[in-house]
């Protein structure tokens, strides 16, 4: 698994895309969420379109942090240990969650918050890495082959066999 690295992306460019991508991500979840919750709390108006746009103004802020803290930290990581496998992720969802769930100032949350992220990115970036592995957790790539190619054949019978519908 060790790889060159260079003429890789700098960690700084990665962080970027990341965050600009997640705060879109975040800012568009808010203001589809925003509406709800402002209607739920019996607001209308002026004051209900304030709360969705610091509805989405805070999701956009809390996805872009989150994202370019697990970014920077994966992208260090791979650097120093110059290997790109699921351990840098391990590792980064481990920082990410628990700076996140920082200032909550509870140590069980903390952990508990910072586990979780390490599973799920650990999760993700495992089954990356496999040949018809789907996802990544903040790297927007699949890798699902082509159904209609006939040069995909066993590509195909490979990812009904791990759907469970196998012919």
């Amino acid at each position: 698994m060790v790889e060159e690295f260079e003429g890789d992306i700098p960690c700084s460019s990665v962080a970027v895309d990341s965050i600009i991508r997640f705060a879109t991500a975040g800012t568009i979840w808010g203001l589809c969420i925003g509406p709800y919750d402002g209607r739920k709390k019996g607001l209308a108006g002026i004051a209900r379109s304030s709360f969705v746009v610091r509805s989405a103004g805070k999701y956009g802020l809390q996805s872009g942090l989150f994202a370019g803290v697990f970014s920077t930290t994966r992208c260090g990581i791979q650097r120093y240990r110059r290997q790109k496998d699921w351990v840098n992720a391990c590792i980064a969802g481990g920082v990410a969650g628990a700076a996140f769930a920082a200032r909550t100032r509870s140590w069980i949350q903390v952990f508990g918050m910072a586990a979780l992220m390490s599973t799920i990115c650990s999760a993700a970036d495992y089954s990356n890495t496999r040949s018809l592995g789907i996802g990544s957790c903040f790297g927007f790539r699949i890798i699902v082959p082509s159904l209609k190619s006939p040069s995909s054949a066993s590509s195909r019978q490979r990812l009904l066999s791990e759907l469970g519908s196998v012919r």
